[in-house]
């Protein structure tokens, strides 16, 4: 299961205020508000190694999770839903998982022509490839 499938599973088993309205990239256009995209910003070098020395096995993954809302208070709210799930997560199960995450960053924005209201969380994850 790819990085992405295991977030959007972790992501939509959490019963969030967004229910399933979690897409890749971009917000379709007319989506119900609230709404969660989500991106890779880029693949990080980064590598852990396995402990017999075999192939990588870890990988260090950069996220940026948007929430969207129509109020300020909706995208806050439901970006705190977002980073309670993925601040400190650590999955123990032995087949590909987030190792471990945490929130490196958060802004907000504002859409104003399409009256949107926007906050960013940066995500730093671990992610154990089988």
């Amino acid at each position: 299961m790819s990085f992405e499938a295991k977030l959007v599973a972790l992501l939509d088993a959490a019963s969030l205020s967004c229910g399933d309205r979690i897409f890749p990239i971009l917000l379709p256009e007319g989506e119900a508000l609230p709404a969660v995209s989500y991106m890779m910003i880029r693949p990080s070098e980064a590598r852990g190694r396995s402990r017999d020395g075999g192939q990588p096995d870890l990988e260090r993954l950069r996220i940026q999770v948007n929430v969207w809302g129509q109020t300020f208070e909706q995208a806050r709210s439901l970006a705190e839903q977002i980073r309670a799930i993925l601040e400190g997560h650590k999955d123990d199960t032995p087949v590909e998982r987030i190792a471990w995450s945490f929130i490196a960053n958060v802004d907000d924005e504002y859409e104003e022509g399409a009256n949107l209201f926007i906050r960013r969380l940066d995500c730093i994850a671990w992610y154990v490839r089988s």
